[in-house]
């Protein structure tokens, strides 16, 4: 019995395409998630995010881990915007000590992909996000993950300086 149980949870939920192990969002794992966005993003999410993370959204949420210690997340959404489905990225960190180790690409890379595999059935034809305009690294970073800056948007942020942002937008292909 365990053996299934073992088997089953290490071929649905990890990815050994990186240097992390990724892991889907459930309810034993989002306090985790918690506690990462707190020391990797300037704002607070309350707790409506995280229940649509486990309860709407888990097909496009993954957690890093590294060594057993989850040091990443990416939680996105689908969403219509003008009648067609769109993956908007809510967000994307990782701890500081771990960046620049590629677990930020695997992550990004995996959503991609997964969005990919699945257009024909999703119709999801743009991954976007807004991201903030003194974030230069995080702006070449998707950059360099295929995203182009659609635009400017003044004043998106209401409790964060500079309280402008970029809408970032990188089309799916199959």
């Amino acid at each position: 019995f365990w053996l299934k149980v073992f088997s089953w949870v290490s071929d649905m939920s990890k990815d050994e395409t990186g240097p992390a192990d990724l892991w889907q969002i459930t309810w034993q794992n989002v306090g985790q998630l918690r506690v990462l966005h707190k020391h990797v993003f300037p704002v607070s999410y309350q707790d409506p995010f995280y229940t649509d993370v486990v309860e709407k959204h888990k097909e496009h949420c993954r957690l890093a881990y590294y060594a057993d210690i989850l040091v990443g997340a990416i939680c996105c959404r689908v969403e219509i915007e003008d009648g067609r489905p769109r993956l908007y990225v809510m967000t994307l960190g990782v701890l500081e000590p771990y960046r620049r180790m590629g677990i930020a690409s695997q992550l990004i890379k995996d959503i991609v992909a997964k969005v990919e595999q699945e257009k024909e059935k999703s119709k999801i034809a743009e991954i976007v996000l807004h991201m903030q305009t003194s974030n230069t690294p995080g702006l070449q970073f998707y950059e360099n993950h295929g995203f182009e800056n659609a635009k400017m948007v003044p004043n998106y942020y209401q409790k964060i300086d500079p309280p402008d942002a970029y809408l970032l937008r990188r089309m799916v292909t199959s």
